[in-house]
């Protein structure tokens, strides 16, 4: 059954590529954010600042980011690497187009520390967690093949199936303001 839902899936977006006019980008950029405790708010708000890349095609954008990330109530940090799967559909308006962006976010922290020192026994699969993302994101041409973009997106985020560290589902919630350059190759 899923793999009749993928291939129905997978037939459907090729054929909407033939009929459609395509397009296909790369670029860099960076990011800020900030993620909200739902219910826990002893460690504070998490502040992250990092850089991405980023490949578009007409309706998707695959996002893979690198940031350092804060706990504003406690002595705690690291590095945390992200992806993100997103659809969006643009309207050309001109000198920019804009689209509504919505998707899935999959977060592996890297590193973590603790008042100036590692943590003994820190795990990333312990820490994993994905996240589902919605807003809008708007394209400023420079040239024709050169662009300007700019994305702000909501971000939830959902604690890892079986993580020893929360009993809650819903972990954060907060925006993600991303600013980046991109090249159109056709």
């Amino acid at each position: 059954m899923k793999k009749s839902i993928s291939i129905l899936v997978l037939l459907a977006l090729v054929a909407a590529g033939a009929f459609a006019q395509f397009s296909l980008s790369a670029g860099g950029g960076g990011y800020f954010d900030l993620a909200i405790p739902v219910f826990d708010d002893s460690e504070g708000v998490q502040i992250g600042l990092g850089g991405y890349g980023f490949f578009d095609a007409t309706y998707a954008e695959l996002d893979v980011g690198l940031g350092y990330y804060r706990w504003t109530e406690d002595k705690i940090y690291g590095l945390g690497l992200n992806f993100a799967l997103l659809g969006k559909y643009p309207f050309d308006l001109g000198a920019f187009t804009l689209f509504p962006l919505a998707g899935v976010r999959f977060n592996i922290p890297l590193t973590m520390g603790y008042d100036g020192y590692k943590v003994s026994g820190f795990k990333s699969a312990d820490f994993m967690n994905i996240g589902f993302q919605a807003g809008a994101g708007a394209d400023f041409d420079l040239t024709n093949s050169l662009y300007l973009r700019a994305s702000l997106l909501f971000n939830i985020d959902l604690a890892a199936p079986g993580d020893q560290y929360t009993d809650d589902t819903l972990l954060s919630v907060g925006p993600l303001l991303k600013f980046g350059v991109g090249y159109r190759f056709f």
